[in-house]
């Protein structure tokens, strides 16, 4: 298997174990694990995993911390910086996987076993954090654009109440 098909294995995985996979791609993917044990094991991980993670407790978000994001000043559009350090361990970590193989000539010893799978682990681990970056972000654009939206309304309504006490007060002047 070739590291892009690699990739885009453990892609289609992680989408099978979170349910987002249409039904269509489900179905060859299911095909896929079937004759794959590798894939089998990796889809396997990847809901004790996503069990694992589901377990762990939230952290309750600040009062107040749609206003503050608000308050933050904007400098123009900034690069997210996210992306380095993921796309950073995402090579060493695919750079370890080239190197393993390039090395190997005998048959895999256990500590070569666990080191793959620590590094499929850290792969696995490196993509829901990415997923969930873009859950949080999304989130926080979805609570900003409607507390804008909540704001500009009142702002309307003010002017509106506004514009219209002026004019009934201008307009009984003029009688």
């Amino acid at each position: 298997m070739t590291e892009l098909d690699h990739r885009w294995a453990t892609l289609q995985i992680e989408a099978l174990a979170d349910g987002s996979l249409s039904p269509d791609a489900e179905r060859r993917m299911r095909e896929l694990i079937r004759k794959n044990p590798d894939l089998a094991r990796q889809l396997e991980r990847a809901i004790e995993l996503r069990r694992d993670l589901r377990g762990l407790s939230r952290v309750p978000v600040p009062r107040g911390l749609a206003w503050r994001l608000l308050g933050i000043p904007s400098a123009g559009r900034r690069r997210s910086t996210f992306w380095l350090p993921a796309t950073a361990a995402a090579g060493i970590a695919s750079l370890g996987l080239a190197l393993g193989l390039l090395f190997y000539t005998q048959g895999p010893t256990e500590e070569e076993l666990a080191r793959e799978a620590a590094a499929q682990d850290f792969a696995i681990v490196v993509a829901y954090l990415q997923k969930s970056v873009n859950v949080a972000r999304e989130e926080v654009n979805k609570t900003v654009e409607s507390e804008m939206v909540n704001a500009l309304e009142k702002s309307r309504r003010a002017i509106r109440r506004s514009v219209g006490d002026t004019d009934e007060q201008g307009g009984e002047g003029n009688d």
